[in-house]
């Protein structure tokens, strides 16, 4: 099975080179719970659980929260959703290279 990343419009994505948009004053609601979830399990956040049931059931109301120009074209909605948390460590100011 081939994974396909679900994108989010303000989330940084597969190509961690691109810039982040400039959203201020707008607070990216959906991106930042996101953020939240990802400090806990997902039995913390019953929201996530019920964000991939509204995908998975192709809800239009949640797929236009996703950046819909950039979701992938097959198949559409996915069979299973795969959620995964990664852990960046950021360059520090005083860290050599």
């Amino acid at each position: 099975m081939e994974w396909l990343e679900l994108p989010f419009r303000y989330k940084p994505g597969a190509d961690v080179r691109k810039a982040l948009p400039w959203v201020a004053p707008y607070q990216p609601r959906l991106d930042w719970q996101m953020w939240f979830a990802a400090l806990g399990s997902y039995q913390q956040a019953p929201w996530f659980v019920h964000l991939a049931s509204k995908i998975l059931a192709n809800c239009s109301t949640v797929l236009n929260l996703l950046d819909e120009a950039n979701l992938p074209d097959r198949p559409f909605p996915p069979p299973m959703i795969r959620a995964r948390l990664f852990h960046y460590d950021m360059t520090r100011f005083n860290t050599s290279w």
